[in-house]
């Protein structure tokens, strides 16, 4: 059902390879916005890969609050627990922490759960949080577990997900990865709106994040999967300052040994995300609604 061989083209490599099939770059983008679209090239290409494979044993863990009423449908909360390990060829620092890259996002996890059980009033839908293993080989944590799941798939109304949460701090904004797939944007933009905050589309959709975390895996199995985190726009000045100094060090340390907790970090912006992503929930939770895909998203639930 995939290709075995993917990767990324740039933009003047990509127009090459559609002019050699004899087909019209900008045309066939235009085709494609216009929803799920596919057409073959009728090109070959030769690939040669050299791997090494060893195998290991790791774990997914997961827990549920049982609804009220509607126990049964759930919405599933996930965070990766795991990072890179340790790298023994290296001098000094060996240990690849993860500090910002996900225990952010498994810290935010703990805390909502925390927070959804001592609810006084339980939502009427079951509420589960799935911390899974080895997002970094691939999201194989999340792919073995959509695809072995424990909650039936027609039975999961969402996919909520935290991943490398926002360290600087507050900002007006809230970045959506994947800006229109689905319509539990609705849902964040009213979370939103109680913080006065606005929706906007991620930095740099050409990276393609939406399909490099762990809901990416909910989504091919049609559940609609949301990834949101604090944006662009610093709260106030002091902040923007902030932002400055630490996202140097932030993108320096994005998959190296110095990711690891820092005491200047300021938390403030991950507990607003925290509590916007709660509330997305806590509606979701408290609905009968079951959210759609957008009609252009290539990821619709299968009938």
């Amino acid at each position: 059902d995939r290709v075995a061989v993917e990767g990324w083209l740039t933009l003047e490599s990509a127009q090459k390879v559609f002019a050699d099939a004899g087909l019209d770059f900008t045309a066939e983008k235009e085709l494609a916005k216009a929803g799920p679209y596919n057409k073959a090239l009728n090109l070959k290409a030769s690939v040669t890969v050299k791997n090494s494979f060893k195998t290991s044993e790791s774990y997914n863990v997961i827990a549920s609050l049982p609804g009220a009423d509607s126990p049964d449908e759930h919405v599933i909360f996930t965070a990766h627990w795991d990072h890179l390990g340790k790298d023994e060829t290296k001098e000094g620092d060996q240990i690849y922490n993860g500090a910002h890259d996900n225990a952010t996002g498994v810290a935010a996890a703990l805390v909502m759960a925390k927070a959804y059980a001592n609810l006084n009033i339980k939502p009427q839908r079951s509420t589960t949080f799935l911390i899974v293993t080895a997002e970094e080989q691939g999201l194989l944590g999340s792919k073995y577990y959509s695809e072995h799941p424990i909650i039936p798939l027609d039975k999961t109304v969402a996919n909520i997900n935290m991943d490398a949460m926002s360290v600087l701090g507050k900002t007006k904004d809230v970045a959506v990865i994947g800006m229109g797939k689905s319509e539990l944007e609705t849902y964040l933009a009213k979370a939103a709106k109680r913080q006065n905050r606005y929706l906007v589309e991620e930095g740099h959709p050409e990276a393609g994040y939406y399909y490099r975390s762990d809901h990416f895996s909910f989504a091919k199995q049609g559940v609609p999967a949301l990834y949101a985190k604090g944006g662009e726009v610093p709260v106030d000045e002091a902040t923007a300052q902030y932002r400055k100094r630490t996202n140097v060090i932030v993108r320096g340390c994005y998959h190296q040994v110095c990711d690891q907790f820092r005491e200047s970090w300021d938390l403030s912006g991950i507990e607003e995300d925290a509590q916007l992503l709660f509330e997305v929930g806590y509606d979701l939770l408290s609905s009968d609604d079951w959210p759609n895909w957008a009609e252009t998203s290539e990821f619709q639930r299968q009938k």
